[in-house]
C-alpha cells in the first residue's frame, strides 16, 4: 500500500496524519509524507508577487520546516511504516497531483481545511482540487478515527469499483456501514412536466421507473 498524505502542520492535517496512524494497514505500507509551500506574497509593489528568497535563507527556510515535517511523520514510523517525506515548493494543489502521480499512490489523504506552521494552503477548495485531478482515491480527513461509513453510490463505474477497492485495502474491517443510492423523487410536479413536454408520451416515465430499479439493486 502507497499513501501520500499532504501536512502543514495543521489542526486539520494532524487529524488527517492521526487517522492514518489509527488504520490497520499492511506492514509493508510505504507513507510519502509531502507538503508544499510557497514564499509569501510581497504586496509593496502594488502587485502580488511571490517574495524571493535567496542563498543562506531559502536554505535555513527549506531547512527549518524538512525539520518540521520529519518530526510530523514520527508517529507513523513508531506504527513500522516506511515514511518518505518530501517538502515542495510550489502551488500546494498542482505539487499534491503531481506527487501523487510520481509517488505511484493508491490513496491520497489531504485535511479539509488548512493554513499551518509549514506555509502551505490546504483549504477547501485545494482539497477539492485535488480531489478532481488525483490519479488515485482522495480521503479527506475530517477526524482523527472512523466509527461509522457511509457508502453513496450512483452506479457508475466509479461508485461501483468501492467494494473492491474497500475489500482490497482491508482496514474498515469491523467499521458499521451503510449504503446509500440516492434517485429522483416522484412528485405531482414531476408528472405534471413530464406530461406537458412528452405530450403524453409513457417513454419518460419508463426510463423514470427503470432509473429507480436500477438505483436499487445498486444499493444492494
Amino acid at each position: 500500500m502507497r499513501i501520500l498524505l499532504a501536512i502543514d502542520g495543521s489542526p486539520s492535517s494532524i487529524k488527517a496524519r492521526d487517522l492514518i496512524a489509527s488504520l490497520p494497514w499492511p506492514p509493508e505500507t510505504v507513507i510519502g509524507l509531502v507538503a508544499a509551500y510557497q514564499a509569501p506574497v510581497d504586496w509593496s509593489t502594488g502587485v502580488a508577487s511571490h517574495a524571493a528568497l535567496a542563498g543562506d535563507a531559502a536554505e535555513a527556510v527549506h531547512s527549518e520546516l524538512g525539520e518540521q515535517l520529519r518530526d510530523l511523520g514520527e508517529p507513523l514510523s513508531a506504527r513500522g511504516w516506511a515514511v518518505e517525506p518530501r517538502l515542495i515548493r510550489e502551488r500546494p494543489a498542482t505539487a499534491i497531483v503531481a506527487a501523487a502521480a510520481e509517488f505511484d499512490a493508491d490513496l491520497v489523504v489531504v485535511g479539509s481545511r488548512g493554513h499551518g506552521a509549514l506555509y502551505s494552503m490546504l483549504l477547501g477548495s485545494v482539497a477539492a482540487e485535488v480531489v478532481n485531478m488525483a490519479p488515485c482515491p482522495v480521503l479527506v480527513a475530517r477526524d482523527e478515527d472512523i466509527s461509522h461509513a457511509l457508502i453513496a453510490t450512483d452506479g457508475s463505474p466509479t461508485a461501483r469499483a468501492i467494494p473492491e477497492v474497500l475489500r482490497r485495502w482491508n482496514v474498515l474491517r469491523g467499521v458499521q456501514a451503510e449504503v446509500l443510492s440516492v434517485a429522483p423523487r416522484d412528485s405531482p410536479a414531476y408528472e405534471l412536466m413530464v406530461g406537458l413536454y412528452t405530450l403524453g408520451s409513457t417513454r419518460i416515465g419508463e426510463e423514470h421507473t427503470d432509473l429507480l430499479e436500477r438505483c436499487r439493486r445498486d444499493a444492494d
